[in-house]
């Protein structure tokens, strides 16, 4: 009996709990959005494991940028409550925002620490595939049903899915794009696994019931793009090109004339480019609430009207249909913080971004330096019709990309 049990007592010693804690709090992040004990629970307990693998160490990694950039952030949204007309609404937001920061900050030290870059890409993966299983148990068929038709109003919410665990469909959708494109950088990597293709697919799939346009392009030109900068030699890159161009135009044929495919998702698009005479109500809504945040802007150029202000101001002094977001983390960022505050947002996944660029030639792995080359690219654009700030899966995969980037100036 003893002799059996030591293999085992000795397999359980070995266990690193820093990195199990670091995959339990990144899926619960991810996939338990609406069990918020569960989520505080996996993140207290992995701040504890990353701090005991600290304090373990005669240095510490060097996060400074992330933690100056992402602090003052955190700090200039808390003291805007000041100025804004709706101090409980800034206040509330900048607990979203304080909690990111954190974890990050023991995202990125865990990362530089032990090098874990692709175990944490991994963490992203399955957190996706969690919240892709818990989303498809606690949405109802009939919700599946009514998401398959066209919207009756299409500046709403309505017959889109990703509200039975949490997330806007938008947020949803990227979070869904973003792991696409990781699993197919899977699926190239390990020689092409049927399970790693058939996940893609269940993914895409549940992409368009969430009808997110912009998701849909973020994982198709991600891809794309992760292609080209991968590929040697510029006529490849140009074959490669041209075929992800047929491609692309073969799928966007088939959501315009596939009936199943445009009453799902493919009416949205034709709305985008105006191809019934006039673009969709969702579209003209979202350029109008643009136009809103960079007017507040004009009027608070250096420290905006409030964190979390925009809506309030929008649906208050503009009429607007309700009291929601702008649709782009620019727009809204330069409202609610001004300058001030866009610039400290932006200047941690910018330097990543700067980075990324420059050290490719160095890259010990180019696969996955150009997969966080090519996805950190995507969300940077994204980011213009999208809100990110809000959107745990985005913060996660930019400490990831942060801590990559300071490992391989470290390295050079």
């Amino acid at each position: 009996m003893s002799a059996n049990s030591t293999p085992v007592k000795s397999k359980i010693a070995n266990v690193d709990l820093c990195r199990v804690s670091i995959a339990i709090a990144i899926i619960a992040t991810v996939a338990f959005r609406n069990w918020s004990f569960i989520v505080y629970a996996a993140q207290a307990f992995m701040v504890l494991m990353v701090l005991s693998r600290c304090a373990k160490k005669r240095l510490l990694p060097n996060i400074g940028l992330y933690v100056a950039c992402f602090g003052f952030f955190v700090f200039w949204c808390v003291l805007s409550s000041y100025w804004a007309i709706s101090p409980e609404r800034t206040l509330a937001a900048s607990v979203g925002v304080f909690q990111f920061v954190v974890l990050g900050s023991f995202v990125a030290l865990y990362s530089l620490m032990d090098g874990g870059t692709e175990f944490l890409i991994e963490c992203l993966a399955w957190a996706g595939v969690a919240g892709l299983l818990i989303l498809i148990i606690l949405t109802p068929s009939d919700t599946w049903v009514a998401a398959a038709q066209k919207m009756t109003d299409a500046a709403s919410g309505s017959n889109r899915i990703g509200g039975t665990i949490g997330y806007n469909s938008n947020a949803l959708g990227h979070v869904f794009a973003v792991c696409i494109v990781i699993w197919f950088y899977k699926y190239q990597k390990t020689a092409g696994k049927l399970i790693y293709l058939l996940t893609i697919a269940a993914f895409a799939i549940v992409l368009l019931f969430t009808k997110s346009r912009l998701s849909i392009v973020l994982a198709v030109v991600c891809i794309l793009l992760y292609h080209l900068i991968l590929a040697r030699g510029s006529i490849r890159k140009l074959i490669l090109a041209a075929v992800f161009l047929l491609v692309g135009a073969a799928i966007l044929w088939a959501l315009f004339y596939v009936p199943a495919l445009y009453q799902l998702v493919g009416f949205r698009f034709a709305g985008l480019f105006g191809v019934s005479g006039a673009v969709d109500a969702s579209t003209s809504t979202r350029q109008e609430m643009i136009r809103v945040a960079l007017e507040l802007f004009r009027q608070n150029p250096i420290r905006g009207v409030g964190f979390a202000n925009y809506a309030v101001h929008y649906f208050n002094d503009y009429s607007g249909w309700a009291a929601t977001y702008a649709h782009s983390n620019y727009a809204e960022l330069l409202a609610d913080l001004g300058i001030v505050g866009m610039v400290s947002y932006y200047a941690v996944p910018v330097w990543t971004f700067v980075s990324l660029i420059r050290t490719r030639g160095s890259a010990e792995n180019r696969e996955i330096h150009y997969l966080l080359l090519a996805l950190q690219t995507g969300l940077l654009v994204a980011d213009y019709a999208s809100i990110s700030y809000t959107n745990d899966f985005t913060q996660i995969f930019w400490a990831i990309s942060f801590a990559y980037a300071i490992a391989v100036q470290g390295s050079i």
